[in-house]
């Protein structure tokens, strides 16, 4: 895969430094290092896939509480979606 060792790299930094976040931040820091390993492992379209998914259990009938937890889900995602041609 391209750049995989760059990216290896890029998850071992981002562990580290969310070893180091407050108890209320780490499962968003987890949630990061979860998507960088996926799109490691499966290919930069998880995240576009992961996206849609997303979206239409946003748009169906779930609780407010998780459409609160999946639109925080979503935006990450977004944030990868923008540098996808660049490293993670």
């Amino acid at each position: 895969m391209r750049n995989s060792h760059r990216r290896e790299k890029a998850i071992i930094e981002t562990i580290e430094a969310v070893q180091k976040f407050p108890p209320y931040k780490k499962p968003i820091g987890d949630y990061y290092v979860k998507v960088m390993r996926k799109i490691l492992n499966e290919g930069d379209d998880f995240v576009v896939e992961e996206i849609t998914r997303l979206q239409k259990l946003i748009f169906g009938s779930v609780s407010l509480n998780l459409k609160d937890e999946l639109t925080k889900r979503r935006n990450i995602l977004r944030h990868f979606s923008n540098y996808r041609r660049d490293e993670l």
